[in-house]
Parts: C-alpha cells; sequence; structure tokens
C-alpha cells in the first residue's frame, strides 16, 4: 500500500486544496474553479466524503490536525522534497503523517531508513486520542460544522490509520534487498530498546513481529538444519572420527551464528519487555544439550565449550538464557583445566616420598620406594618405566596377607607383607606416585577415543560396555552412559551396572586385574561426580 496515496493522493483535503478550517461553501467554491480546469474528474464525488461526518474523520486524521493551512502546506511539500519538517511537540499525529509521507518520497538512496522507522514509531506513542478529537473540533468550528469528532470516532479512525501506516512500513521495508532489511531491522531493534534495556515503541513491536511471521520460514528450515548437525556430530563421534565431528561442529556454531542475526531483533524485543523469545529459548535448550552431549557421552570438553562459547556471544540478549551459559563455562574451563594438567603429567610421576623397610620373618627382603627406583630384594623398576600396578588382601586365620604387585620394563615385582602399617605405606607412595600416572595415560587415552579393557569390562570414557545376560540365548554387549551407571565394590570385585537395568552388569577383580585399584578409584570419583551432579539438580529444581 502507498503511502502517499493513503495520506495525499487520495485525501479530498489533498486533492481538492482546501485546508481543516475551510467551511463547505469554501470547499463548493473550489470545486467550481477545478471542473473548469479538469471537467473530467468526479470533483464533487471527492467532496461527498467531506460532508459525511463517519467519514470525513477518516482523512481528517489522515491529515494534518493541530497545522493551519500555510504550515501544512509548507509541510507537505518540504516531505515531499525529503525534507526533514520540523513542527511543534503537541500535534504528534500531524507530524507522525509527515514523516510517513517524507518515508515513501526518500525511497531512493535512503541510508537512514531505521532512524525514519524510529522518529514515526515515538511520535505515534505521543499521540493522544483527546488531544486529536480537541483538534479536529477546532478545525470543524472554523469551518462552521455542527457535527463534533467524539473522543470514540477518533480512536476508531486512529486504529485503521494505524493499520494504514503499518502497511506502509512494511511494503517499504519488503522493497529492501535481504541483507539490507536483515540490517535496518537490527539497528531499529538495537535503537529503540537501547539493547534490550527498555520496552521499544508499540509501533516498532508490532513492525518487529511483522518481520518475525515474514521469517518463520528461515527459522524452521535453519532450526531444522542445526539439528540434522547436531546428530551428525555425534554419530561421528560414535564411529571413532573426532576430526569429522569437529568440522560439523563448527558449521553448527556457524550456523547458530546465522540464526541468532535473523533473531536478534525479536530477542532485543523480549528483553526490553523483561521476557525471553520461546523460540529462541527452544534453539537455546538444543544447543546447550548438544555441548552437554558432547562432554557427557563423548568427552568432548573442547568441543562442548567451543559451543557454549559460541552460545554465549550469539545470545547475549537472551535475558535470563545467559545464567545457565555462566554455570556450563565454569564446569568445563574446570574439566579443561584438569584434563590439560593430567596430559602434561602424561609420562612424568610425581616425586615420591622415600620409604624402605624389611620385610618377612624367616627371611626377610627390603622393599624401596624412591623417584629413582622401585626395589624388592635386587629387582628394580625406575617408577617412570611402571606401566601396571595390583594389589589386596586375603584374610587368613593367622591374619591378613597383603600383596602388591608392580609391572615394568619386562618384569614383576612382587610384595607379600602381614604387617598392615607397611602395606599401607607402601600402597600410598605407590598411588600417590605411579598410581596417577598411570590414571592419567589411561584418561588420555579415553579422552582420545580409546578404549581400556579390563577383567570383564571395557570402558571409554563417554561410558562402558556392560554385559546384558539374556535367558536362552547369548550374552549381549552394550554400551551405556556414565550417568545411567553405578559402580559398586564389594568381595575383592568392581562391579558397574546400569542403574534402571541391574541385570547389565560386567566386573572385575581388585586383586587380580593390572590397575583394577586404579581404574577403581577413578570409577569411585566418577560415582561421587555423579551423585553430586544429580543433588546440585534436585536441589536446583526444588528451589525453582
Amino acid at each position: 500500500m502507498n503511502a502517499s496515496r493513503d495520506l495525499l493522493r487520495r485525501n479530498p483535503f489533498w486533492l481538492l486544496g482546501v485546508s481543516l478550517d475551510d467551511d463547505m461553501e469554501t470547499v463548493e467554491e473550489r470545486i467550481e474553479e477545478l471542473e473548469d480546469d479538469d471537467p473530467d474528474t468526479d470533483w464533487k464525488g471527492i467532496a461527498q466524503s467531506l460532508r459525511k461526518p463517519n467519514e470525513r474523520i477518516r482523512w481528517e486524521v489522515a491529515w494534518l490536525p493541530g497545522l493551519d493551512a500555510d504550515e501544512a502546506e509548507k509541510g507537505v511539500r518540504s516531505a515531499l522534497k525529503s525534507e526533514r519538517v520540523a513542527v511543534d511537540a503537541h500535534v504528534a499525529l500531524a507530524d507522525t503523517n509527515l514523516r510517513i509521507l517524507r518515508l515513501e518520497a526518500s525511497r531512493k538512496g535512503r541510508e537512514d531508513l531505521a532512524e525514519q522507522l524510529l522518529g514515526i514509531a515515538e511520535t505515534w506513542e505521543r499521540i493522544d486520542p483527546v488531544a486529536v478529537a480537541q483538534q479536529i473540533n477546532a478545525h470543524r468550528n472554523r469551518a462552521a460544522l455542527r457535527a463534533k469528532a467524539t473522543e470514540n470516532r477518533v480512536r476508531m479512525a486512529l486504529e485503521e490509520h494505524q493499520a494504514r501506516m503499518n502497511a506502509t512500513v512494511r511494503g517499504e521495508i519488503d522493497r529492501l534487498p535481504t541483507a539490507k532489511m536483515v540490517a535496518t531491522i537490527q539497528t531499529l531493534s538495537r535503537t529503540a530498546t537501547e539493547n534490550g534495556q527498555r520496552c521499544a515503541p508499540e509501533a516498532v513491536r508490532e513492525w518487529i513481529k511483522i518481520y518475525e511471521r515474514g521469517c518463520e520460514g528461515f527459522f524452521v528450515n535453519q532450526k531444522a538444519a542445526m539439528e540434522a548437525l547436531t546428530k551428525n556430530a555425534l554419530a561421528a563421534l560414535k564411529r571413532q572420527e573426532a576430526e569429522k565431528a569437529g568440522k560439523i561442529t563448527k558449521h553448527f556454531c556457524r550456523a547458530l551464528e546465522t540464526w541468532d542475526s535473523i533473531a536478534q531483533p525479536i530477542q532485543l524485543m523480549c528483553q526490553g519487555e523483561g521476557t525471553t523469545d520461546p523460540e529462541t529459548e527452544r534453539v537455546f535448550e538444543m544447543a546447550r544439550d548438544f555441548s552437554l552431549s558432547l562432554h557427557n557421552e563423548h568427552s568432548e570438553t573442547a568441543l562442548a565449550a567451543e559451543v557454549v562459547e559460541t552460545l554465549r556471544r550469539v545470545f547475549k540478549e537472551a535475558g535470563r538464557l545467559d545464567q545457565h551459559l555462566e554455570q556450563d563455562e565454569n564446569v568445563l574451563a574446570e574439566i579443561l583445566l584438569k584434563k590439560k594438567e593430567m596430559q602434561e603429567d602424561v609420562g612424568r610421576t610425581p616425586p615420591i616420598d622415600p620409604f624402605s623397610a624389611q620385610i618377612g620373618v624367616a627371611r626377610q627382603t627390603a622393599v624401596e620406594v624412591t623417584n629413582e627406583r622401585i626395589r624388592v630384594s635386587n629387582k628394580s623398576i625406575h617408577p617412570d618405566k611402571v606401566t601396571g600396578l595390583r594389589w589386596g588382601g586375603v584374610q587368613l586365620s593367622l591374619g591378613t596377607t597383603y600383596d602388591i604387585w608392580v609391572a615394568g620394563e619386562g618384569r614383576v615385582l612382587h610384595i607379600s607383607t602381614r604387617r598392615t602399617k607397611v602395606y599401607q605405606q607402601m600402597m600410598k607412595r605407590l598411588l600417590a606416585g605411579c598410581g596417577l600416572r598411570i590414571a592419567a595415560e589411561i584418561t588420555t587415552k579415553l579422552a582420545k577415543g580409546g578404549t581400556e579393557a579390563i577383567g570383564g569390562m571395557t570402558i571409554k570414557d563417554g561410558g562402558v560396555c556392560l554385559t546384558r545376560r539374556r535367558w536362552l540365548k547369548s550374552d549381549e554387549a552394550v554400551w551405556v552412559r556414565w550417568p545411567q551407571t553405578v559402580a559398586k565394590a564389594s568381595g575383592g570385585r568392581m562391579t558397574v551396572r546400569n542403574r534402571q537395568n541391574p541385570k547389565m552388569e560386567s566386573s572385575f577383580s581388585l586383586r587380580d586385574d593390572w590397575n583394577g585399584v586404579v581404574l577403581y578409584m577413578m570409577l569411585a570419583v566418577r560415582e561421587q561426580e555423579n551423585h553430586r551432579q544429580l543433588s546440585d539438580w534436585g536441589r536446583s529444581n526444588w528451589e525453582d
């Protein structure tokens, strides 16, 4: 719909060249002059709408109430030349109409469209129907018209006029190339809301809603594309294709940025109103779930942090969603730091407090643990070369016999003692030194997509392969994510079960399997972390 046709070229006041103050006698004289100059136009039909009060008010509202004839003519001619028109603040409707007229007239080469639209919206916000009714009635008094404009009639006319104004603005925006249209709406929303700090004028909110409806197709398609990217990335990780998953994740982050660039005006409008855009919430949760899956299920913490960082950057207009991101960022940053420290420790045994003792009764054996060697009698292994540890106790009628085995450099050292204190001190030093390094090596291997087999169990960073017992059928191996497992030690064995299906389990011996105790401690720590996360989740939801 063309603005000038609504406000001028279809407006009887403009077509007849009369003002709001002219009485009907003046209008008749003007018709006679026009018929002499252009007898083919139905000038009387055009003037007929000015004789009917209910129809006349429509054109009065669409004209320049509050301005006299000279001011009105000067304002219209300036607006048609794309010039700024300054009018008094009390004639907000006339100011709005002149701004709309200038908007349509200054189409070509216009670079200040967002500024013009904001000006229209702000002046429209100042319109007072009571003041407009008083201005129109003042004109009607001077025109010697008996019928008066009521406040209710003015409100109805303003609603109709607002619909025409919105159609005009939409038409102007639709004429823009897509990139310029998006940039214009982005600038308008940022300025109108002061970057989400205040509620935008009513007209701007209506225009952004029109913009949102126009972008519905893009939002649907882009969201579907992002969902497909998350599925492809996770599927690639399941196939141990970490490099491919990384590339897909980067594509996802770019798609997320593109989606957000189009959605920013909607987000800013909602933020200014103290709410959050529902569609933004859904996309945010989809991306956040993706980052959590990358970390929890596949131990791709770096990729998860990249997704969270992208969310932080692109969803800064999403209000309260930012609180969740801060929590995720802190957790992932802490995990990345720990992983980095562990990876740096790979191949380097932490310092060991020196320890030496004589064990045995009839035949004593010298044992020694230092930073240079672990020695049992005349055999020794350098701590950095230790590849396996086993230890445990067997309770007999005469007491408990403790055994420790240390493997490395092609040999095995065996320490057997009934002295509990010696056993505990040896175990403490071996664990603090070699055990932590072995744990770091295993963790690093798992983080890179490797697996670790021990006893009847195979583990990876994201989960564990459990055995499902089946009646009259062969047992089945099933991968289960760590948060869905529970780990328990009993009778010298470590057992991991599925929380929902206790029949799905695997186990290993703490005494007989190499590095069983190291893995037991790793699983125990993981189990404590699972309980802590569940506790925190339950507490936060209870408080909410």
